[in-house]
């Protein structure tokens, strides 16, 4: 129980700042039981096997609307002639995290993550 309650805080903290110190609470799995690592994230969002081990695989996603730049023109020009310079459409930005276990024993062997929304 006090392996769970280290892990679980271990994971919040280290989720919220950045990739490392989300790396860092990753760590914090390595060598807690299967039961432990479920209890904590939850039902995993897909599990694997191959030779003896056990992947389970969390998946996140994040969205959002960058906004569009506009154009500055030239302070003074012609009438008429005012070119635009610069600027942008807006757009929308997903980004995707997945975090695999790898599970032997029973317990966390290790672990990676891939993407950008890990940790931010």
């Amino acid at each position: 129980m006090k392996l769970l309650l280290a892990v679980s805080v271990a994971l919040a903290l280290g989720a919220c700042a950045n990739p490392n110190s989300y790396e860092k609470s990753l760590g914090g799995y390595t060598g807690a039981p299967e039961s432990a690592l479920i209890a904590t994230l939850g039902e995993p969002s897909s599990v694997d096997e191959a030779g003896g081990v056990r992947y389970l695989s969390y998946r996140q996603h994040r969205a959002f609307y960058i906004p569009a730049a506009m154009p500055l023109y030239q302070p003074i020009c012609p009438p008429g002639d005012c070119v635009p310079l610069g600027g942008a459409k807006g757009f929308m930005l997903n980004e995707q995290c997945t975090t695999t276990f790898a599970i032997e024993d029973g317990k966390v062997k290790d672990w990676r993550r891939e993407g950008r929304a890990c940790g931010g």
